[in-house]
């Protein structure tokens, strides 16, 4: 157990260490703020597809655009957002492999909606159908529906994005219940539809 504490608080203090990458955004309405979302350039932004129509999205910076939805891949449960005007930022996101030897960091609006607080992340390498993700353990935080669209961060680049949880059926007293799972979409099986809608356009 002592152990366990420790490790606990040498993860939460390597997290707190991380800065929130610049290219990290809110996405909402006119009344919410939904999800996260990251820009891959100065006019588009990924965010998880099950957020639902978002019309605007706001950097770390306090600056509203509004978006509209270009592209969407619900089997990997993604989707891509255009701005009405240009994103200045001092970065926006690469997007890679995962390197499973380099620690990994999760970034996104969770708890209420603090961009700050970075958590150690970790994969479990098992694919699941019909949503393509990796099995996705945080450490240090709660999970909520705030986190969909934020990024898992490594060396610079983006190797994964926060998507939907997982429901495993279980046997209960009172029917059906549910284990969930968070899950991660890796960060080269969105570059592949990006690029495909690229040439496509």
């Amino acid at each position: 157990m002592k152990y366990l504490l420790l490790l606990s608080i040498f993860l939460t203090a390597c997290a707190a260490s991380e800065a929130p990458p610049a290219y990290l955004m809110r996405l909402g309405s006119s009344y919410a703020w939904r999800c996260g979302g990251y820009a891959i350039d100065p006019h588009h932004i990924i965010t998880a597809a099950h957020c639902g129509w978002l019309t605007k999205a706001q950097t770390n910076e306090g600056v509203t655009v509004n978006v509209e939805l270009m592209a969407e891949w619900p089997e990997i449960d993604t989707a891509l957002y255009q701005t009405d005007g240009y994103l200045g930022l001092d970065s926006y996101a690469a997007l890679r492999p995962m390197e499973p030897s380099e620690p990994a960091y999760a970034f996104g609006y969770c708890p209420l909606w603090d961009s700050t607080a970075a958590r150690f992340a970790q994969y479990v390498g098992t694919e699941t159908e019909p949503l393509y993700c990796h099995e996705l353990h945080l450490a240090g935080a709660w999970i909520c529906s705030g986190d969909s669209g934020g990024v898992i961060e490594q060396g610079g680049a983006v190797v994964g994005m926060i998507a939907q949880f997982r429901g495993n059926p279980l046997a209960s007293n009172n029917g059906r219940t549910f284990a969930h799972a968070t899950c991660a979409v890796p960060g080269e099986a969105i570059a592949r539809r990006v690029e495909k809608w690229r040439r496509e356009r």
